[in-house]
């Protein structure tokens, strides 16, 4: 018989991946809306789908750091003996 065993990610990564996010997101937004260069290089639409994917990526490290979500779901064989 299997056992399904859930493993989580630690708080500190959650607390570093949006450490790292928030500046990035910061970086895009400036880059794309406030450079006259980066309208029409990447344009509101390429920032909304930065910010998009971005949203999405937090919101699952915060899922994960909160134990809602599991990162790996491991399957242990149990021998009978």
């Amino acid at each position: 018989m299997a056992k399904m065993r859930k493993v989580y990610l630690p708080k500190w990564m959650t607390w570093f991946s949006l450490a790292v996010i928030v500046p990035m997101w910061a970086w895009i937004t400036y880059q794309s809306l406030f450079v006259g260069s980066g309208e029409s290089d990447v344009g509101v639409a390429g920032w909304v789908a930065a910010t998009v994917v971005l949203l999405v990526f937090a919101v699952v490290m915060i899922l994960m750091g909160m134990r809602k979500l599991p990162a790996y779901l491991l399957e242990i064989e149990e021998d009978d003996e």
